[in-house]
């Protein structure tokens, strides 16, 4: 089949040089003759292209009749342009090279396919248009299909064939020891089907020369081991792989949406093994469509002058991730395979806790991660499952993971069936062992959240009450300077400005907002809570404070940012963005598949005080120390909690009963008074406060106690 793409003489593509400035008179840009000119250094792609271009301008060019009579400039310029093109292409040594590649095609699709078959690509192979785009798909596909060099070894030495069936293989590894064990050097087309998304499936051209077994393919390419399951829309990336080439994709079975998606219908009835003892034939190449026909023709044609010919080698040998895990696997699949005598099979060390770290991994994303995540690698790192790393294992053998104690879900391990180089193997390793890691660890954060969130809370709570000075002299001013952190709207890492985080507002009820209410209580009764500096009155206003950095936080709790527990340490409203995972290389850590569970932490303040309360803030007045009565008022509410009793304490009342009550001393024996003389009810109003303490309420010659 050699002698497709004959060379033209200098001259000759002088010519068509020449021929191309008078098409770029007309039209400035040419994505196909661009391509053209770096794919094929003979000319004739760019002349049968340019032909192609120049009979369906004139086909499409259209002028008015006036223009024709007054020979408008714009119409004479065009018919000039078509006039000399042709005149150009017209030369004999390039029709003659167009005529010698159409005659060597048919006499390829002929030889090889039948008469029969030629008769039906007779049209394709003659028409200018299809000619010619063909040829320059062909091109395309040869400089651009992922090429992988299983074996290597001697050259060729007897014929080269061409396999006439389409096959198809479950994996790669079936179709790797298949090839390898074949008698015949040549060329096949196949259909390699993903088993978990099928619209991932792809074909290649799989060659055994002599020694050598190299597989061309269009595989989608992706920058991790899941990155495939996380695209949501497969279906697009296999119409655009359809569009690229001109692989019987058919065979798929396909369905289109209507967004023009493809979608594949499995297969129904077939049970898929590890490895399938013969190939599978879909169809005849000769059963395809013609244009499908004539460009493999023009592929084997490249493939073999390229490849096999030249002796071409790859720079590094690829492996399936079965030889990773077993590097005689190719050796055991059969007894007919004879491995080169220089073939070195893969040897990838194991992987250990500290080839996975955040130092360790730093340089292996295309995304520099920005580390604001290794605090919890450096906190919670050490608790990480060795077996996490053990990703050469087989899926069945993976260990697992417990997750919240009950759902059960194995560390994640190299698919047996993927395929590339050492380096491209060894960054998946790498990659799915920090999936792993970065999944544990994360495990291990959510439990200690689940324990310690109570006890960090009740930290933050008591500093914020204990720096309640500072606070009540931020409202006053109406404003909370702290460093906080900018939206990120840029990849990278955050950026951070000095500026006011408190807003004032109406105090009202709890919310579905997580936040920590700084407060004396909550009435049920009335639906909001109690001044925090006057715990007899309800709040009307609210102080809302958004710390977003570890230093805004410190400043709320009147520390240094070394004295906050290690997750307020770290703790940050918002997380650099470092891309879509779905479409970049990041790190696992922070990809955002998996919560930091500490982001949850109610970090924003919301300060409940009375207009009372604000008036003597303004004045300097903060707090009630030495105020007996207050204290007591508190324990003695603490107390009547844990007997389970409800108190009224609205206006100001309550706080007078207490001054009445804290000469009692005791607020328990306070409560046994009240148990004694008060059985009607849970609930206890003002009016039946007075009275069980055998006291007078001084506002009852006034008014009723309604309460």
């Amino acid at each position: 089949m050699n002698g497709l793409f004959p060379p033209l003489s200098e001259d000759a593509v002088t010519q068509i040089m020449a021929a191309l400035e008078c098409w770029h008179s007309i039209e400035r840009q040419d994505e196909a003759i661009d391509k053209s000119i770096g794919l094929d250094a003979t000319g004739v792609t760019t002349a049968m292209v340019l032909s192609a271009n120049i009979e369906s301008f004139a086909d499409e060019f259209s002028a008015s009749l006036r223009e024709v009579l007054e020979a408008n400039q714009g119409f004479l310029a065009a018919k000039n342009t078509v006039v000399s093109i042709r005149q150009i292409l017209a030369h004999a040594e390039i029709q003659e090279a167009l005529m010698t590649f159409r005659r060597n095609l048919a006499a390829a699709v002929s030889s090889e396919l039948g008469e029969p078959t030629l008769a039906r690509c007779l049209g394709t192979i003659n028409s200018p248009v299809d000619a010619a785009y063909l040829r320059l798909s062909a091109l395309h596909s040869l400089r651009h299909l992922r090429r992988d060099q299983f074996l290597a070894g001697e050259p060729a030495k007897g014929s080269f064939h061409f396999n006439t069936w389409v096959h198809e293989f479950i994996n790669p590894n079936s179709m790797i020891a298949a090839v390898a064990r074949q008698p015949l050097d040549g060329i096949t087309l196949t259909l390699i089907r993903d088993p978990h998304i099928p619209e991932y499936s792809y074909f290649g051209f799989v060659l055994r020369y002599g020694g050598n077994v190299v597989f061309l393919t269009d595989r989608p390419e992706f920058d991790n081991p899941r990155q495939k399951f996380w695209r949501r829309r497969p279906g697009r990336d296999l119409s655009s792989r359809i569009e690229q080439s001109h692989f019987p994709y058919q065979l798929l079975d396909l369905e289109f949406d209507d967004r023009g998606d493809a979608m594949v219908r499995p297969p129904a009835g077939k049970t898929l093994v590890a490895y399938q003892e013969t190939a599978h034939r879909l169809c005849r190449v000769a059963d395809l469509e013609p244009e499908q026909i004539v460009w493999l023709a023009l592929m084997f044609d490249l493939i073999q002058a390229e490849i096999v010919n030249q002796g071409w080698r790859c720079s590094e040998l690829s492996y399936t991730g079965e030889m990773v895990a077993r590097p005689d696997a190719l050796a055991c699949a059969g007894r007919e395979i004879v491995l080169p005598a220089e073939y070195a099979p893969i040897a990838l060390p194991p992987l250990a806790i500290s080839d996975v770290t955040h130092e360790a991994t730093r340089q292996l994303f295309e995304r520099t991660p920005t580390g604001c995540r290794s605090w919890l690698e450096d906190y919670y790192g050490s608790q990480v499952d060795p077996a996490a790393v053990a990703v050469d294992l087989p899926s069945t053998q993976a260990p697992e993971l417990p997750v919240n104690g009950a759902e059960i879900k194995p560390f994640e391990t190299l698919d047996l069936t993927s395929y590339g180089t050492a380096t491209e193997l060894a960054k998946d390793r790498i990659w799915l062992a920090r999936w792993n890691y970065t999944r544990d660890v994360l495990a291990r954060a959510k439990e200690d959240f689940a324990a310690r969130r109570d006890e960090v809370a009740a930290w933050y709570r008591g500093r914020l009450l204990a720096n309640l000075s500072a606070l009540a002299d931020a409202v006053v001013k109406g404003e909370f300077l702290a460093h906080a952190a900018r939206e990120a709207y840029t990849f990278g890492p955050l950026s951070f400005d000095v500026r006011n985080i408190l807003k004032l507002a109406s105090s009202t009820g709890p919310s579905f907002q997580s936040a920590t209410h700084v407060s004396s209580g909550y009435s049920r009764q009335f639906d909001g809570f109690y001044c925090v500096d006057q715990p007899t009155r309800i709040a009307t206003e609210m102080a809302e404070v958004t710390p977003s950095t570890p230093e805004a936080i410190a400043a709320l709790c009147g520390c240094a940012v070394h004295d906050l527990p290690i997750p307020l340490q770290n703790w940050y409203a918002l997380e650099p963005y470092l891309g879509n995972s779905i479409l970049d290389d990041v790190d696992p850590m922070e990809a955002g598949h998996h919560a930091n569970p500490w982001e949850a932490f109610p970090a924003v303040v919301k300060l409940h005080f009375s207009k009372f309360a604000a008036r003597r803030w303004r004045n300097g007045e903060v707090g009630g120390a030495g105020d007996p009565t207050k204290e007591f008022t508190e324990r003695f509410l603490a107390v009547l909690h844990q007997h389970g009793r409800l108190v009224d304490r609205k206006a100001g009342r309550f706080y007078r009963v207490c001054e009445a009550w804290h000469t009692e001393g005791d607020p328990a024996l306070a409560v046994a008074k009240l148990n004694t003389r008060w059985k009607r009810s849970r609930y206890l109003s003002v009016a039946d406060a007075w009275r069980c303490f055998d006291l007078v309420d001084p506002m009852e010659s006034t008014q009723s106690s309604k309460f």
